[in-house]
């Protein structure tokens, strides 16, 4: 909505009315977890259209209400006992938050990521072989275990959710990009096995690291193969992450990736070349062209 509206062109009062409205469409309920439904990827999109038609109201002219987030009746008394309202612009804009966001290299919850991601440093440094591996634990947080300990994830969108699913994937698979997660790759009996050879744990001293930093996504891995050697990876920040960050390759990878089916070679070129000089583009309509 702020983003859209600062698009408009927005006044003070306008900006006001605009999140007002914003603020009166928001939702983002995790009951979608018990049964794998896809309610999480229409959240996002669902509220950006929100924003949008928030800030396309405003500027008509259409009121919203003016005190949305501290008003009585407003978002946060209604979603939090406890606040503190100073929160809300303390330290604003030192940095502005978009210079703390994350990519995600791979196509499932982000609390799987760091597993995933030691697992693939494992492979690489060790060059592990699924069909040697014995047995793989992995060591993490609260947080991680409640969310994402899944051995028998029964939809496809459920197996983005399960740590089983991913580190199991990412290491016969060598990736958990959204090809791994269709039918045929999550039934495939080589993966079905593995999972049952990944065993989750919460750990205490991992979760009180967590709890004091939530910003560390700590998994630690362990793998035992079958002539009984031992290989160990900790990852305190899943990769994405402004402490492990993307470079500019793994960016245009992803971008590649996710073009697949909608672009040709040629035309994912031209527009990365754009993307890589947007300071020179003056309407944003010119990358599509």
């Amino acid at each position: 909505a702020v983003t859209a509206g600062k698009l408009y062109g927005l006044d003070a009062v306008k900006m006001n009315h605009c999140l007002g409205t914003a603020g009166s469409q928001a939702a983002g309920l995790w009951e979608f977890m018990k049964d794998g439904a896809m309610s999480k990827t229409l959240h996002t999109g669902k509220a950006c259209l929100n924003g949008i038609i928030s800030a396309e109201l405003a500027k008509e002219g259409f009121t919203g209400a003016t005190s949305i987030l501290e008003g009585d009746k407003g978002f946060i008394r209604a979603v939090a006992p406890e606040y503190d309202l100073v929160a809300v612009t303390r330290n604003f804009a030192k940095p502005y938050k978009i210079l703390e966001n994350s990519f995600k290299p791979y196509a499932c919850c982000r609390h799987t990521h760091s597993a995933i991601y030691g697992m693939q440093q494992l492979v690489k440094e060790y060059g592990i072989k699924h069909e040697n591996v014995s047995s793989i634990t992995d060591k993490t947080y609260s947080t991680a275990v409640n969310l994402t300990d899944n051995p028998t994830p029964q939809t496809l969108y459920g197996h983005k959710f399960s740590l089983q699913y991913c580190i199991a994937g990412s290491l016969v698979y060598g990736n958990a990009l959204d090809d791994i997660f269709t039918e045929e790759k999550t039934n495939n009996p080589l993966v079905k096995a593995m999972m049952k050879k990944v065993k989750i744990i919460l750990d205490p001293k991992i979760d009180t690291e967590y709890k004091e930093n939530p910003e560390k996504w700590i998994h630690e891995l362990e793998i035992i193969t079958s002539d009984r050697k031992i290989y160990k990876k900790r990852v305190e920040y899943p990769l994405g992450d402004e402490h492990n960050p993307f470079d500019i390759r793994r960016t245009d990878e992803k971008f590649r990736m996710l073009t697949e089916q909608h672009l040709s070679d040629e035309e994912k070129e031209q527009v990365l070349m754009k993307l890589h000089n947007l300071e020179d583009i003056k309407n944003i309509n010119q990358l599509f062209v």
